[in-house]
């Protein structure tokens, strides 16, 4: 039976039966396919060198140039293009020459319904598969350029940066690229794990996946250059011991200072001499991270084996107690004439492996703490860093609130929900993640049009951008309070981290998402509202 929706994708068919042709030809085109034939393999070759095809249908067994020498031709010709070789009576051993070759698959020609049916489908499912391997590459293309160019922009500005304005100046580029790639990243991400909940072939979700993976790794690398700006407001700093840290950290690492050390042949120690001291307030797993870096560069720079010892001791500065994290290494030391630019961004001496970023990132974190972070260090001999951070002399016990259950029953309910960013590829891409879950999702792609379809029925959730052209978001959940101060209003926004969340609470702001958003996120986020019914 035809199908509704006509493909029209271009495939070429080659057979030297022309009967057979004839026949496959009218099957195809009554499918909606846009078919061209060849009786001859030479002229197959000429119609693959002048024009573009979504696939070649070609018989196996043929004068001149037999079937599997036609596929070698096309995927010289045409890499990316699809090749099924078809048979009347083919044999175990040719199936697989093929597939080694390249071939999308081996089927055999349509004899009676069933067969036809089984054949059709077969040709379906190869240019579905062709189709969303070429989606994935060209998001991975598009991806890959815009990394290209705005690293090699990011280099550029670095060199003309003056010492003094570093810092500054740095933070003003990264928050706008921050921005673009976190919108692109968003769209990427959420469409990938649409697609994941959508596919059935096992082998085209692992692909997926790895799309998601490194989806998910340009976000963390966007997060790393957002740290060291300083400009994330983001943080629920607690009471944090420094000890506990230290134990956790030196377990995590233990792969790379035992494990990998060994299986090169050289012996790593690392010594923990660690005083009773009191807790500090912080973010447990960014000063994690801060160990966690400085700790690898201390590895790195002892190439023929050597000793770490971490220290941990109370300092009085000023009337002030400060807790100190002092990691020793007994490496090759850091030049003098480099020393001033260890926590710059984007400088590394580790050549291809190293993003010049883990330092970096550590002096922004630290600078968060309201802390410091210096060293000391001499060629061939070592270097010691030290981290020290304003000890929290009061702390008591916070006991963890009891989760609310949610019933099934209110995880399944839909409510009205509208969708405001300009940008309508990240907007489409939510709203569909909502409609997904079964809500009754509206879009608007600004904030006065947004208004004025609030002003019109009732929504439960409004999901907004923050910086849209017009009225931006703050603007936006401003008005909302106003208007319909019972809506939940949900900030998403590529510029990361670093709002401040007593101007949304100010605003009516229930919850800020920074992007790329995944789908997990967007179901917490409606859950939430859900805890307050």
């Amino acid at each position: 039976m035809p199908i509704t929706d006509k493909p029209n994708e271009r495939i070429l068919v080659v057979d030297d039966s022309k009967v057979q042709l004839f026949a496959m030809g009218k099957m195809l085109e009554k499918e909606g396919y846009i078919v061209e034939t060849a009786s001859e393999p030479l002229i197959a070759k000429a119609l693959l060198e002048k024009g573009e095809y979504d696939l070649l249908l070609c018989d196996l067994i043929m004068p001149d140039m037999d079937g599997i020498a036609m596929l070698k031709f096309s995927k010289s010709a045409r890499p990316t293009m699809p090749v099924v070789i078809m048979t009347a009576f083919g044999d175990r051993e040719s199936a697989i020459e093929a597939l080694k070759d390249g071939a999308e698959d081996y089927i055999f020609k349509a004899s009676g319904e069933r067969e036809r049916d089984e054949f059709l489908i077969r040709i379906r499912r190869t240019l579905e598969k062709s189709k969303l391997q070429k989606k994935i590459l060209a998001y991975q293309n598009s991806l890959e350029h815009m990394v290209d160019e705005r690293t090699q922009e990011l280099k550029e500005t670095q060199e003309k940066l003056i010492q003094s304005e570093r810092l500054r100046s740095l933070g003003v580029i990264t928050t706008g690229v921050a921005h673009d790639f976190n919108n692109i990243l968003g769209v990427i991400l959420g469409r990938t794990q649409m697609l994941i909940r959508k596919m059935k072939s096992s082998e085209i979700v692992d692909d997926l996946l790895i799309i998601e993976k490194s989806a998910l790794k340009g976000s963390s690398t966007i997060k790393r250059m957002q740290d060291y700006t300083r400009i994330r407001k983001d943080e629920t700093f607690v009471p944090v011991q420094m000890n506990e840290i230290i134990d956790e950290v030196i377990e995590i690492t233990k792969t790379r200072w035992k494990d990998e050390a060994e299986n090169m042949g050289i012996s790593i120690a690392v010594e923990k001499i660690c005083d009773d001291v009191p807790y500090v307030t912080g973010n447990a797993s960014e000063l994690k991270d801060v160990l966690i870096n400085v700790l690898f560069n201390a590895f790195d720079s002892m190439v023929s084996g050597g000793k770490v010892t971490v220290k941990t001791y109370l300092e009085h500065v000023h009337d002030e107690q400060w807790v100190t994290t002092e990691v020793s290494d007994t490496g090759c030391g850091i030049a003098e004439n480099i020393q001033s630019k260890i926590f710059d961004p984007f400088f590394t001496t580790k050549s291809d492996h190293g993003t010049g970023l883990g330092m970096s990132t550590a002096y922004g974190i630290i600078q968060r703490h309201k802390g410091e972070i210096t060293f000391k260090s001499k060629e061939k001999e070592g270097t010691t860093f030290y981290i020290r951070l304003m000890a929290a002399l009061f702390v008591h016990q916070v006991m963890p609130e009891n989760p609310i259950v949610k019933s099934s029953h209110d995880s399944a309910r839909q409510f009205a929900i509208l969708v405001v960013d300009d940008d309508e590829a990240v907007r489409s891409t939510l709203a569909e993640m909502l409609e997904i879950q079964g809500h009754d999702v509206s879009m608007a792609s600004s904030g006065p049009e947004a208004i004025r379809m609030v002003m019109q029925r009732h929504y439960e959730i409004i999901f907004t951008d923050l910086g849209m052209p017009g009225m931006s978001g703050w603007e936006l959940s401003q008005e909302i309070r106003q208007r319909s101060p019972q809506t939940h209003v949900v900030m998403i926004t590529g510029w990361g981290t670093q709002l401040d969340h007593q101007k949304a609470a100010e605003s009516n702001v229930k919850k800020i998402l920074p992007k790329p958003v995944s789908y997990d996120e967007i179901i917490h986020a409606v859950n939430d509202y859900i805890e307050t019914l």
